[in-house]
Protein backbone atom coordinates (compact mmCIF):
# COMPACT_ATOMS: atom_id res chain seq x y z
CA UNK A 1 0.00 0.00 0.00
CA UNK A 2 1.13 3.45 -1.04
CA UNK A 3 1.79 5.78 2.25
CA UNK A 4 1.78 9.35 1.97
CA UNK A 5 3.61 11.38 4.72
CA UNK A 6 3.04 14.60 5.58
CA UNK A 7 4.90 17.54 8.00
CA UNK A 8 2.79 20.37 9.21
CA UNK A 9 4.11 23.71 9.70
CA UNK A 10 4.79 22.58 13.63
CA UNK A 11 6.22 20.14 12.52
CA UNK A 12 4.21 17.08 13.42
CA UNK A 13 4.29 14.36 10.86
CA UNK A 14 1.96 12.09 9.98
CA UNK A 15 1.68 9.65 7.22
CA UNK A 16 -1.45 7.49 6.01
CA UNK A 17 -2.33 5.42 3.17
CA UNK A 18 -4.58 7.02 0.87
CA UNK A 19 -6.25 4.10 -0.37
CA UNK A 20 -7.97 3.93 2.83
CA UNK A 21 -9.39 7.38 2.43
CA UNK A 22 -12.95 7.85 0.78
CA UNK A 23 -13.49 11.60 1.36
CA UNK A 24 -12.49 14.93 2.46
CA UNK A 25 -13.82 17.70 3.39
CA UNK A 26 -12.21 21.29 4.20
CA UNK A 27 -12.36 23.49 7.38
CA UNK A 28 -10.98 26.18 8.19
CA UNK A 29 -7.20 25.30 8.69
CA UNK A 30 -7.95 21.87 8.06
CA UNK A 31 -8.21 19.48 5.63
CA UNK A 32 -9.57 16.21 7.10
CA UNK A 33 -9.66 12.81 5.29
CA UNK A 34 -12.50 10.08 6.36
CA UNK A 35 -12.05 6.69 5.48
CA UNK A 36 -15.17 4.31 3.82
CA UNK A 37 -16.97 4.41 6.88
CA UNK A 38 -16.84 7.84 7.37
CA UNK A 39 -14.65 8.25 10.14
CA UNK A 40 -11.63 10.52 10.51
CA UNK A 41 -8.60 9.45 9.09
CA UNK A 42 -6.29 11.81 9.66
CA UNK A 43 -6.24 15.92 9.98
CA UNK A 44 -3.85 17.55 7.37
CA UNK A 45 -3.03 20.90 7.84
CA UNK A 46 -4.12 23.17 5.13
CA UNK A 47 -1.56 25.57 5.12
CA UNK A 48 1.12 23.02 3.90
CA UNK A 49 3.25 23.66 1.51
CA UNK A 50 3.24 21.33 -1.19
CA UNK A 51 -0.53 21.74 -0.58
CA UNK A 52 -0.83 21.50 -4.62
CA UNK A 53 1.10 18.40 -4.68
CA UNK A 54 -1.26 16.45 -2.40
CA UNK A 55 -4.44 17.89 -3.91
CA UNK A 56 -3.14 15.91 -6.90
CA UNK A 57 -2.17 13.02 -5.30
CA UNK A 58 -5.55 12.88 -3.85
CA UNK A 59 -6.64 13.24 -7.19
CA UNK A 60 -5.22 10.44 -8.97
CA UNK A 61 -6.94 8.00 -6.56
CA UNK A 62 -10.94 9.82 -7.17
CA UNK A 63 -10.45 11.79 -4.41
CA UNK A 64 -11.42 15.14 -4.76
CA UNK A 65 -11.21 18.37 -2.59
Amino acid sequence: MRAFRVVSRFGRAIEFSVRDASSVSRSLGWIVLYDKEFKTLEKVDSYLEILDRLKGYLAFYGIKM
